[in-house]
């Protein structure tokens, strides 16, 4: 995304404008806004309530397994994009270990 962030900046100092009009802008710009949201949504956790985490943790694994499969179908990268998207493969384990331990401990206040 930084790279592609790069990209616009250059285009639109050399007067290209026409590159705000193109669908991949647009799905970046949709991609960052959506990944920011995530991460404000986990970096706000502490003192929450249970279903605010656990929704939050959930947000963040569908959006991150959403952004994976995204770079390994559409863009045809295969298994390879949990390579290239090492960061996003670490976040989606974190995120996974972060749902199952607000899941446990809804278990662990009913026994």
């Amino acid at each position: 995304m930084i790279g592609a962030l790069i990209v616009l900046v250059i285009d639109l100092a050399r007067g290209q404008y026409d590159i705000l009009y193109s669908p991949t802008t647009a799905k970046f710009t949709v991609a960052g806004v959506l990944y920011i949201f995530s991460l404000y949504l986990v970096g706000t956790l502490s003192g929450k309530p249970l279903r605010r985490r656990i929704l939050s943790w959930a947000f963040s694994v569908a959006f991150h397994a959403g952004l994976l499969l995204y770079i390994g179908i559409v863009l045809d990268a295969g298994g390879v994009a949990m390579i290239f998207g090492m960061a996003e493969t670490i976040i989606l384990i974190l995120s996974v270990v972060g749902l199952l331990l607000c899941v446990q401990s809804i278990y662990r206040q009913k026994v």
